[in-house]
């Protein structure tokens, strides 16, 4: 969790979209992140969380806010 800390000083991040990406990409959203994490005994399964929520911060930069789109906006 320190690497989000990390990107949000280095990119000048307010909010956290961060976590809302992290949290939309997990496979399974009953376990709190900071979990998934901590059980994860390789690192290829937090890269894959990572490159996961990646790919779905950059489809929506592809795609115009709605009005819908609370959770984006706040993030």
């Amino acid at each position: 969790m320190g690497a989000i800390k990390h990107i949000r000083h280095y990119y000048d991040i307010f909010g956290d979209p961060t976590r809302y990406y992290l949290h939309k990409a997990m496979p399974y959203r009953e376990v709190p992140l900071q979990s998934f994490n901590d059980n994860c005994r390789e690192f290829q399964p937090v890269l894959d969380l990572i490159l996961r929520a990646r790919a779905l911060a950059h489809a929506d930069l592809k795609r115009p806010l709605s009005a819908g789109d609370e959770d984006r906006r706040a993030a």
